[in-house]
């Protein structure tokens, strides 16, 4: 991960004899981060079991086909229904029509269900197009048995809450054609392999995101942080005393929403992930040099908990270093080596650790090395570059203890 030449230049055992074949530490502002670096201080990749020779994660071309299979089967199913609907005429209809309606909406759900479906953000729209679908095939039901009754102000007040549901159930469909670059005619706007970058999401406008000097407010002693991804929601439990400058600058970031839109740049499977490049570039540069003073590393890097990546030696022995500003990892397994490397944790996961091991890490460390791009272009190079990365849509303190 990011880091610093002359750390590792200066001492390339140190790496060996701290990881053994472990991954580098997470780091921040380098661009020599996917691999340790030899005596001359060139780079050298370190397979992690799973990364072909451009850096690719492997399964990568595999998950992308899964996916287009799975496009191809949920569009074809919302589009035949679409169509089914549109053919259908009357606007009060027989009951008999309206009954029929609402068994086909029921078994376009249960079709929609059963199809296997890994990607997050697809799996998501499949979820909300089901519920919909279920709810205007049971106005439809309804709508049959006000119809069959003779109860013709029942009847209206059914249509008229289907209008609303129908605009729903649209907006859900639209959604699944989007994502899978289909339009209403069913035509492939790009190669289905190719992946469709997520995003973009609301950024925030606190105007302390300009002014670092600003956000200096002190963490509550222990405070609740979500993080809703494009895979789903990541909730962590943090204590101001494991870290207490790490807890007071996370406390602040999030308050003023600065992980809103920020990619997972850097996952690699059975390691961690990291994460906390602003996506906007002026904004990114405006932190870049805001340092954290050094905690002492209070606790051990085990799975679930999170950290500040930095890009220097620990300020001291037993504490950081004093170059953290806002990029953060979290711990996908036991990694106890980073202790003595001056990673302190500030907070554990609580829930979501599920979550966090299905971001996509099929870029491996490519991102990782790229900082200096992501840097000064933003989120336009990284959905340009790396489009399969998934995102933190908002981060929110949801709970805090004075």
């Amino acid at each position: 991960m990011p880091r610093r030449t002359t750390w590792w230049a200066v001492s390339p055992m140190l790496l060996t004899v701290a990881c053994g074949t472990s991954p580098p530490p997470p780091c921040a502002g380098g661009t020599e981060c996917p691999g340790a670096l030899d005596g001359g201080g060139q780079v050298v990749d370190i397979d992690h079991g799973a990364t072909s020779a451009t850096g690719v994660m492997s399964d990568a071309p595999e998950q992308e086909r899964r996916r287009a299979s799975a496009c191809a089967d949920l569009t074809a199913l919302v589009q035949s229904e679409r169509n089914a609907r549109l053919n259908a005429t009357g606007a009060l209809q027989p009951a008999a029509t309206a009954r029929a309606a609402a068994a086909r909406l029921e078994a376009t759900a249960v079709g929609a269900e059963g199809l296997p479906i890994s990607d997050g953000a697809l799996s998501r729209a499949r979820a909300d197009y089901v519920r919909l679908a279920r709810q205007y095939g049971q106005t439809h039901a309804r709508l049959g048995d006000a119809i069959a009754a003779n109860d013709s102000r029942r009847a209206v007040g059914l249509i008229e809450w289907s209008l609303t549901v129908a605009l729903d159930f649209e907006q859900a469909r639209a959604t699944i054609l989007r994502l899978c670059r289909v339009d209403d005619q069913g035509t492939t706007s790009a190669d289905p392999a190719v992946p469709i970058a997520k995003g973009p999401f609301p950024v925030s406008s606190h105007p302390d995101l300009a002014d670092p000097t600003k956000a200096t407010r002190t963490a509550p002693r222990s405070f609740r942080v979500r993080f809703e991804t494009t895979q789903g929601s990541v909730d962590l439990y943090c204590l101001r005393s494991w870290a207490p400058q790490g807890a007071d600058r996370l406390f602040n970031l999030v308050t003023i929403g600065f992980y809103d839109d920020v990619a997972f740049f850097r996952a690699i499977s059975g390691f961690m992930t990291q994460f906390g490049i602003h996506g906007v570039p002026t904004v990114a540069k405006a932190w870049k040099d805001a340092h954290i003073p050094a905690d002492q590393v209070m606790e051990s890097n085990l799975r679930g908990r999170l950290s500040f990546a930095q890009a220097g030696r620990a300020a001291s022995p037993g504490y950081t270093a004093d170059d953290r500003t806002t990029q953060l990892f979290i711990n996908l397994k036991d990694n106890l080596q980073l202790d003595g490397m001056g990673f302190a944790p500030v907070c554990e996961v609580a829930n979501g650790m599920d979550v966090l091991e299905a971001l996509h890490s099929g870029y491996g460390s490519r991102a990782g090395g790229d900082q200096a791009n992501i840097q000064n272009q933003g989120n336009a190079y990284l959905r340009t570059t790396y489009p399969a990365l998934d995102y933190i849509i908002q981060a929110r303190i949801i709970f805090a203890m004075p």
